[in-house]
């Protein structure tokens, strides 16, 4: 499965291929057709079929009480479904990672009421062998 740059990267890519064949005698049919390789299409498929994950994204809420013998303050990130991703290969494993451990989170020093958050994967380190990603990070931002 292709990574988010990935994806972007073939877009584009695929972009500045139709932008250069647009003009080329070779490749041009004429009425604004292009001569494409089968290789080429089988791409352009895969990359329409394949969905760009748009991310995760929670609020923040933060609450201040009293009760009883105690005073509390509370901060905390609620998933905002509509907005986030509805489940794919790159990011599903996230909720597999907080399930077990939240280790590898950076947490934001404050977390401001009514502000908006997205999950991002810093500190990747692969292993050297297989190339497959062993550790990371998964930081927590504030979208502007």
């Amino acid at each position: 499965m292709k990574s988010i740059d990935e994806k972007r990267g073939v877009a584009k890519k695929t972009e500045q291929y139709f932008k250069e064949l647009r003009f080329d005698e070779k490749h041009h049919l004429g009425l604004g057709d292009i001569r494409l390789t089968v290789a080429q299409q089988e791409e352009i498929v895969k990359l329409a079929e394949e969905k760009i994950c748009q991310g995760i994204f929670f609020r923040g809420s933060v609450s201040k009480y009293y009760s009883g013998l105690k005073i509390a303050y509370h901060q905390e990130l609620k998933l905002l479904k509509r907005k986030s991703c509805s489940g794919c290969p790159e990011c599903a494993w996230i909720w597999d990672d907080l399930a077990m451990s939240m280790d590898n989170f950076i947490w934001p020093k404050v977390i401001k009421h009514g502000a908006l958050y997205s999950i991002r994967i810093t500190n990747k380190h692969r292993d050297w062998e297989s190339g497959i990603v062993d550790d990371y990070d998964i930081e927590i931002l504030e979208v502007k």
